[in-house]
């Protein structure tokens, strides 16, 4: 349960950097691709992505259909 509660806060506080570097609310989509990734090591790699890529990469990766 306590994992659980750790991976959605995690996933809110990616969610909460994407709106911040891209300046707007995050679509539908966006949020799902967020919320498809489980697991400390996949949210590990989404939080490092979304920190270091370009605006435009990352508007890229969380439209993506692949999790």
């Amino acid at each position: 349960m306590a994992n659980r509660q750790h991976m959605k806060d995690w996933q809110n506080r990616i969610a909460t950097v994407c709106t911040r570097r891209l300046q707007r609310s995050l679509t539908e989509e966006e949020s799902a691709y967020i919320a498809s990734h489980v697991g400390f090591m996949a949210l590990e790699g989404v939080e490092d992505a979304v920190k270091t890529l370009s605006l435009d990469a990352l508007e890229e990766l969380l439209n993506s259909k692949n999790s």
